[in-house]
């Protein structure tokens, strides 16, 4: 695991970043000024609903109102790489265990060179500690809060 600092925080070397919710990482937010402001537009998304005309007929075709199931405080990943210097940057929400989020998000796709933004109060050794030892950390790199 190695360890970036801010100088070279931004710059290429990595495919996928993890970084904290925009509303506690100072990071996240210079991130998200680069990519347009995606993840800012993202948040006040919520999961679709179908409305009451859309209920009146299917009720009235005895169909069966389809339940579109989305769980909140998903990660949501932003393809950036025409605005940064990766990939992918996924947006991991605050949870009891963040690192476990993390790698849960960088194992599904298939353990990319990585660099995670830590959140404010979490430092490199509590992560390094939390995160599994069974994989090669020689691919993680580690971006301490501002």
């Amino acid at each position: 695991m190695q360890d970036r600092d801010a100088l070279t925080a931004l710059s290429p070397g990595a495919h996928l970043w993890l970084i904290p919710s925009i509303e506690i990482s100072a990071w996240s937010r210079r991130i998200d000024w680069y990519l347009g402001f995606q993840i800012r537009r993202a948040l006040p998304h919520r999961r679709f609903e179908f409305g009451p005309d859309m209920r009146q007929l299917l009720e009235a075709f005895e169909e069966p109102i389809p339940k579109i199931s989305r769980t909140e405080n998903l990660p949501l990943m932003v393809a950036s790489m025409s605005l940064l210097p990766n990939h992918q940057t996924v947006v991991i929400p605050p949870s009891d265990d963040w690192i476990a989020t993390c790698h849960r998000v960088w194992k599904g796709l298939d353990e990319p060179a990585t660099r995670v933004f830590l959140p404010p109060g979490l430092t490199l050794q509590e992560f390094e500690k939390k995160w599994p030892s069974d994989v090669d950390h020689g691919s993680i790199e580690v971006v301490s809060a501002l």
